[in-house]
């Protein structure tokens, strides 16, 4: 077993490892952060032939950890693709507009860097300001917001988010 891939956000990992033991029935995943012992998180999944996963969820943004998978038989117990793993840290992002275009209500799928006040605007291509929410309470991690364009006139708009000095943009179009 050897480690293959991984997919990796602040609120998750996902692992794969290739597997070339034929026979071979699950396994025990074990976990560990540098400064703590190796201790069991769950049972790899065994998918297409020759990959088996593990989705660990129970993590901590900008953490690092360690995986390998225990494979035991009656006559030995191995530990097997070991693989090191940087979590990073939660970002201001806007993440999508859905749907873009939109001919009503769309949602705004963003992520907060910290627990700060953040603000959340939308403005006409001539730089006017349509709508502003102030995101206060909103804990660091991934949010959705629900935004009614209703009476804004069709066309491109600007959604800004800010937080603590940081701001990131993204355009989204309104139709009628």
């Amino acid at each position: 077993m050897t480690f293959r891939v991984a997919d990796i956000s602040p609120e998750h990992v996902r692992l794969t490892w290739n597997v070339n033991a034929p026979g071979l029935r699950g396994g025990t995943v074990f976990r560990r952060e540098l400064s703590s012992s190796w201790a069991s998180v769950g049972r790899i999944e065994l998918g297409v032939p020759g990959t088996a996963s593990f989705e660990d969820a129970s993590i901590e943004a900008g953490h690092g950890y360690g995986y390998r998978v225990e494979v035991a038989t009656r006559e030995y117990q191995s530990f097997l693709g070991r693989t090191w793993i940087d979590v990073p840290a939660w970002a201001l992002r806007l993440l999508r507009i859905s749907p873009n275009p939109a001919l009503g209500p769309f949602d705004v799928a963003f992520s907060l860097a910290s627990n700060l006040p953040a603000r959340l605007e939308a403005f006409d291509v001539a730089g006017r300001r349509r709508l502003t929410r102030d995101l206060i309470g909103f804990p660091q991690g991934s949010h959705t917001m629900r935004i009614d364009p209703r009476g804004w006139p069709a066309g491109v708009y600007v959604i800004r988010l800010t937080q603590g000095g940081n701001s990131v943009t993204r355009k989204t179009c309104v139709l009628h």
